[in-house]
């Protein structure tokens, strides 16, 4: 069977990746520009193409650290493995959340997935309502939570999938009035939207983004103003850096970022580092950032360095009623604490 997005008796050299790849598919969205200048708060998303490098516990922590502060944050899990979701809730709010609601990220996916494009769609008509489990904490700060499920895997993959045939103009593959080749269907850009709506509510909006390049993580990152990259002094952790800044940040800078009045800044930060080795960590580490086109990539390297701490490791296994980031109160974190107000003050620099 011929597959349909290679012209008949094309040679084999006509055929590229970047080609077929819907990341890199130049259909901008002036609607969605208008809706990001009138959201206020400040949007980070944790980003790196290598798990396991403390993503979801360090935007545990540093909501939790920004809330303290007497700031409003809300925490998002986009990854369907719930890492987020299970660090932050208890047993009970994650067992009610699941019983009670579908996920409003992978709600959001299939609604758009499932609605005929119009030329300027930019605009909901009704504003998301989030279920969300929200944490008083100090100087009368809150930390919100917006969970996920598993259900998020599919409702990507559809939307993903309607996005690459209305993108190429192709039948609709699922059924009528599912895709419509002639409108304007962009699954880059409903996340974002969906995050626009709560910008006066928070004045941080932390996302927890998947190790992957899923649809709810390029939506996440097309609407961020900081793409906070942790990482571990590690070869392999690394190149999940290397990785994403030279293979995917020009492209985005080209086609996600296009028409803003500044591209997000990214701050790389050294993850789980022995706190002996804290001194040499910090150098190595420069002159790994150093190796890229800084400017260009409007990259920088964190002065913060969070160093281990068993307590990160065992936080998801505290599921008392009134859980909180294990960091914030054990008396044996005071590295942690310092490191996490330092990059509370980057981020709140740039």
């Amino acid at each position: 069977m011929e597959r349909v997005w290679v012209s008949k008796g094309s040679p084999p050299g006509d055929l590229r990746l970047s080609k077929l790849n819907p990341w890199f598919l130049d259909r901008g969205r002036t609607d969605f520009l208008t809706l990001k200048k009138k959201c206020t708060a400040k949007i980070i998303s944790m980003a790196n193409l290598k798990g396991g490098v403390g993503k979801s516990t360090l935007a545990a922590n540093l909501g939790a650290s920004l809330a303290d502060q007497g700031k409003r944050v809300l925490l998002i899990d986009l990854d369907w493995q719930e890492s987020l979701t299970r660090l932050t809730l208890t047993l009970n709010e994650v067992r009610d959340f699941a019983q009670q609601m579908t996920p409003l990220v992978a709600q959001a996916l299939v609604n758009y997935a499932r609605t005929p494009r119009v030329p300027n769609w930019g605009v909901l008509t009704a504003k998301p309502v989030a279920w969300r489990v929200s944490r008083t904490c100090a100087n009368g700060g809150t930390l919100a939570v917006l969970p996920t499920t598993n259900d998020l895997q599919i409702a990507e993959e559809l939307a993903l999938m309607c996005y690459f045939w209305s993108a190429k103009g192709l039948h609709d593959p699922i059924g009528p009035n599912v895709a419509d080749p002639n409108g304007i269907y962009d699954c880059r850009f409903i996340v974002g939207e969906m995050i626009s709506h709560w910008g006066t509510e928070f004045d941080y909006i932390i996302n927890d983004c998947p190790p992957r390049l899923t649809a709810a993580c390029v939506g996440a990152l097309a609407a961020s103003d900081v793409i906070l990259m942790p990482s571990q002094q590690d070869p392999i952790a690394l190149n999940g850096i290397t990785h994403f800044l030279t293979r995917f940040v020009p492209q985005f800078t080209r086609v996600l970022w296009e028409g803003r009045s500044k591209v997000p800044t990214i701050l790389a930060i050294l993850n789980s580092v022995h706190w002996a080795a804290e001194r040499g960590a910090r150098k190595t580490f420069r002159g790994f950032a150093e190796g890229f086109d800084q400017k260009h990539l409007n990259l920088k390297a964190s002065n913060a360095i969070v160093p281990q701490y068993a307590g990160f490791r065992h936080a998801s296994e505290d599921r008392s009623k009134d859980i909180r980031p294990m960091a914030l109160d054990a008396p044996k974190a005071n590295r942690v604490r310092s490191a996490l107000a330092v990059l509370r003050e980057e981020i709140e620099a740039l």
